[in-house]
């Protein structure tokens, strides 16, 4: 697996540059094997070292999925993911302030977006939390990020969301937006944080009725990483269970001894429009550019998404939404005393578009 004039003995043998394929098959199988024996000597010892001699009782993780195996990340107590959709971009160098841009982008036009990433990386069986997610700023759509994550990973039955941040300094209640993260001033978002709180930690939106997974083996495992010498290809569509059936019911891999193909038949959108096997949440992608999602619980309905002229028919709800600057919209609607939209009671009605400071 050797260049030309390269030897182990010379110590003249390069590291591997992200992406490089460029070297024999038995170069990058050899460099593979090297990076999973290393990562997986220093995951277990440090988290033995955590539990065994530090006593520590907390949960431990390793890294988030996408840096690192599958298998060595499942050994921990638990896995986590981040994602951001439209992530700053610089030119130049990184993380210069005066050198970026963002893509002024909706989710919901994009189905095969971050949430479907996130979910064709659940592992089955083990506690899943995404620590870190946004739509950052300016993105004028940001406000559809925190109640689709919610939602979605409602549905999935995924175990924490976490947004990345509230605030990344002491200055907690400043009167204009100043991060590409920080939510502390972005009213847009911080509107519907009640909704969010519904949707997932109050349990409004139900967990999918079935589950589809595909089993990986270890080989099977460590031959795609060999073919790809990326461990971000480490998800449920390298395997052949495409991470968009996560808008119909709950997907993860299983990891097994042997592969166990995954069997379930394609199901194609009625009409651009994805429905989850609970009939609560739609993803609608007809009209292209003017995608809107749904979710429609006894407690908590949510719009994001492009007006577009329509109106929206929930149960016991139905939203005629006027014109706005984006022709755009995020509603959210929350009973707060226990009842259901078809009893009286208060309902806490958000209604956001386009922010600016």
């Amino acid at each position: 697996g050797l260049s030309e004039g390269e030897s182990l003995t010379k110590g003249n043998v390069p590291v591997f540059q992200p992406g490089q394929m460029d070297r024999t098959r038995q170069a990058r199988r050899d460099f593979v094997d090297f990076l999973w024996d290393t990562e997986d000597r220093y995951w277990s010892e440090m988290y033995s070292f955590l539990k065994d001699e530090l006593q520590v009782e907390s949960l431990v993780c390793g890294t988030q999925l996408s840096y690192s195996p599958i298998r060595i990340q499942a050994a921990m107590d638990f896995i986590d993911a981040h994602a951001y959709w439209q992530h700053p971009v610089f030119p130049g160098r990184p993380w210069d302030s005066n050198n970026w841009f963002i893509r002024n982008v909706a989710l919901v036009n994009s189905p095969e977006g971050t949430l479907t990433s996130l979910a064709a990386r659940r592992v089955v069986g083990k506690p899943y939390t995404v620590s870190e997610y946004n739509h950052p700023n300016p993105n004028q759509y940001a406000a559809e990020g925190f109640p689709l994550l919610s939602a979605f990973a409602a549905f999935q039955g995924w175990d924490a969301v976490y947004a990345f941040a509230y605030a990344h300094n002491r200055d907690l209640e400043p009167r204009k937006v100043s991060s590409y993260f920080d939510i502390k001033a972005d009213t847009c978002r911080l509107a519907h944080l009640p909704a969010c709180v519904a949707l997932f930690v109050r349990g409004d939106v139900a967990t999918a009725k079935t589950q589809e997974v595909v089993g990986v083996s270890p080989v099977t495992e460590r031959e795609l990483l060999y073919e790809s010498m990326n461990p971000w290809e480490l998800n449920t569509d390298g395997f052949g269970l495409p991470g968009l059936r996560a808008l119909q019911h709950a997907i993860g891999i299983q990891l097994s001894d042997a592969d166990i193909p995954h069997t379930g038949q394609a199901e194609q959108p009625e009409q651009g429009e994805y429905v989850s096997d609970t009939g609560q949440l739609k993803w609608n992608t007809s009209v292209p550019s003017a995608g809107y999602f749904l979710a429609d619980t006894p407690r908590t309905k949510l719009f994001t998404g492009f007006v577009h002229g329509r109106s929206f028919k929930l149960s016991d709800v139905q939203l005629d939404i006027g014109p706005t600057q984006e022709d755009w919209a995020t509603i959210s609607l929350v009973c707060l005393d226990g009842q259901t939209f078809a009893e009286p009671g208060r309902i806490l009605v958000s209604a956001t578009g386009a922010q600016h400071n």
